[in-house]
């Protein structure tokens, strides 16, 4: 058996052993240092001669160096002078084409385009912005040199070339790029084609004979009666082609029903146009309840005339056919409202596409009764606020409503069947002798409005001191009678007489309209009777509703009262018709003075805007005395006649 050894002896054999391991691995280590130590040598004698010969061919080639780098850099600046030349270019050419369309008129705007047509010619990306500026700025200039008529026929087609250049343009450009021009464009393109129709209509009607346009309002087609459960139905005759509406006859819409077959019967509609059309990019209604509907709404004003009468003497005829050819035609603004009825229910009432709703402001919503509205589009937000009272009779009739705009004309209304019985609707009056506040029948008698233009008078009637003087102030929009209360405010009355009869008013506007909603958030008036824009007047009057005689007259709708400034005596020649009760102008410590009011054509006053003129004014009828009122002239402290101004 081997003899074992000392543990001491293993340790000490084993130290020898590792150090010899240690001894071998450093040897190999320096070996490789070695080696590696000469591949770095050898690297850096092959760098040091890489650089040597690339410096000797760049000292060898120099000049063809700095040619090649001249050349880049050169090509370079070349593109930046190229993109810069294209901006510049860019932006001359779209400020020519914008400057075209500042033209004053027609002619400059031609000319400006054409010289700016120069710049576009050969550039197609050009054609879509130049032909979409030149058709608008066109059609805009000739609309303002036409003033109160329009444009002529060869500049309507001239605008329709310019359109239709823009829309080819505008096909060659990327699909999507100019969608919302295209409708646009569009959208005046169909205005014009439809103005254009309507107006070629009415040459055609205005040149038949008398004899030959009475015989085609003959040739109209009596109403076929029909009996219940049928209903009757109302045609509308436009320039688009014929629409015809079924209307519902049931007991809770009867009189809503009357109302529309008596306004059809009366001529309300007819030489009408649509009054809004509300279509997705094209619309005339803000409200936001209308937001994404579809419709059509007609109504908003019209003209009434007297039903015909069987007459046996056919010289009567001739003599009242005479006589309705020479008046002209007026677009009035309805006189009386309906109260609404209770709200029908149902799939067969529901606002949707076809359906015939009563339409009515939403900022005026109690003024209903003349309007009305079709659904172009099933438009479920409007039930339970709109009433539905009929539909569209067929299919081809919405197609016509489709294509009807604003310019478009219904020629004709009729009633082509009714059940036997009168149409006569409870109507509330908002002017004339029969303005009560109550529902009242329109009968044939009640039906009949005044002329929106009052005769003038070339002396005033004198009459006795119970009867108050009668002035008219001649407007844009109709011929305003007003009373005015002598006993009540003697002074402001011979104030207004006066300046009338001097001429102060005519020819002068109406600088403030406050149309508000009608609530009691603020005031709805029309004012006027300044001259020149100015503030300033020769002279100041007493404010007469501090005076006992005043009787604590009030500001109601359709008084006329005086204007003034804070001060309460600073009244001198503008003042304002009331188109609402305000009882804020007649606190005790500031009222302004009632002394007139308007009766008749308050529709008128309704309808004036901004700077509407008066055009004259005359005195109707006056009491016997000179109307000479007292007054303080600028920088006097007394008041005395304003005759020792003139």
């Amino acid at each position: 058996m081997a003899k074992a050894e000392p543990t001491a002896s293993k340790q000490r054999k084993s130290r020898s052993g590792a150090k010899k391991h240690e001894v071998q691995v450093v040897t190999q280590v320096n070996e490789r240092q070695i080696a590696g130590g000469g591949t770095l040598a050898a690297t850096g004698e092959a760098g040091a001669d890489l650089v040597n010969r690339i410096s000797d061919w760049l000292q060898a080639n120099a000049r063809v160096v700095i040619t090649v780098l001249v050349l880049v850099v050169a090509v370079v600046v070349g593109v930046l002078i190229k993109n810069v030349i294209e901006i510049s270019s860019h932006n001359d050419i779209m400020t020519k084409i914008l400057t075209a369309r500042e033209g004053e008129d027609a002619k400059e705007v031609r000319e400006k385009f054409k010289k700016a047509g120069e710049y576009v010619a050969g550039k197609p990306e050009y054609e879509v912005e130049y032909f979409y500026h030149y058709s608008k700025a066109l059609w805009a200039t000739l609309l303002k040199d036409a003033e109160d008529s329009f444009p002529k026929a060869e500049d309507r087609k001239e605008v329709l070339e310019r359109i239709g250049q823009f829309l080819e343009a505008a096909k060659k450009q990327p699909a999507g790029q100019y969608d919302l021009r295209i409708k646009e464009i569009e959208t005046l393109k169909r205005d014009i084609e439809s103005l254009s129709k309507s107006l070629e209509e009415d040459a055609r009607l205005r040149g038949l004979t008398t004899s030959s346009f009475n015989e085609k309002l003959d040739e109209k087609q009596k109403p076929v009666i029909v009996a219940a459960p049928e209903n009757p139905v109302v045609t509308f005759v436009t320039t688009q082609g014929t629409f015809s509406i079924e209307l519902y006859e049931e007991a809770l819409l009867q009189n809503t029903i009357d109302t529309v077959m008596a306004l059809v019967q009366r001529g309300y509609y007819d030489g009408t146009k649509p009054g809004f059309v509300k279509r997705p990019g094209v619309t005339s209604v803000t409200d936001v309840l209308f937001n994404d509907v579809s419709l059509i709404g007609f109504g908003k004003k019209g003209m009434l005339k007297e039903l015909p009468k069987e007459e046996d003497d056919k010289d009567k005829k001739d003599d009242k056919a005479k006589d309705k050819k020479k008046d002209e035609k007026q677009e009035l603004a309805p006189y009386f409202f309906i109260l609404p009825e209770s709200m029908t229910a149902g799939d067969r009432f529901s606002n949707r596409r076809g359906s015939v709703m009563l339409y009515f402001d939403p900022a005026n919503p109690h003024k209903r009764g003349t309007e009305f509205a079709v659904n172009l589009s099933d438009n479920s937000r409007l039930n339970g606020i709109y009433q539905v009272i009929g539909k569209v009779t067929d299919d081809a009739g919405l197609r016509v409503l489709e294509n009807l705009t604003t310019s478009d004309v219904i020629l004709d209304a009729s009633i082509t069947k009714k059940r036997e019985r009168d149409y006569l609707p409870k109507v509330i009056f908002t002017e004339g002798p029969s303005k009560t506040g109550l529902p009242q029948l329109w009968t044939e008698e009640e039906m009949k409005l005044e002329s929106p233009r009052i005769t003038r008078v070339s002396e005033p009637k004198i009459v006795d001191d119970k009867t108050n003087p009668m002035v008219v102030m001649s407007t844009d929009k109709g011929d305003l009678l007003i009373e005015l209360f002598e006993d009540n405010a003697p002074n402001t009355v011979a104030n207004f007489i006066h300046l009338i009869e001097k001429g102060h008013y005519k020819g002068s506007n109406f600088h403030r309209v406050e149309m508000g909603d009608g609530g009691d958030k603020g005031a709805r008036i029309v004012q006027g009777g300044r001259r020149n824009g100015s503030e300033d007047f020769d002279w100041t009057i007493k404010n007469e509703a501090k005076e006992d005689a005043y009787n604590k007259l009030r500001n109601r709708y359709g008084t006329i009262a005086m204007a003034r400034q804070t001060d309460l005596n600073t009244g001198g020649c503008q003042f304002f018709v009331n188109l609402k009760d305000y009882p804020d102008w007649d606190k005790e410590d500031s009222p302004y003075c009632v002394f007139g009011r308007v009766v008749q054509n308050l529709w008128a006053a309704e309808n004036i805007r901004k700077d509407d003129k008066i055009l004259d004014a005359w005195v109707v009828q006056k009491r016997k005395h000179d109307y000479i009122p007292l007054v303080k002239f600028t920088g006097k402290t007394t008041y005395e006649p304003a005759v020792k101004k003139e």
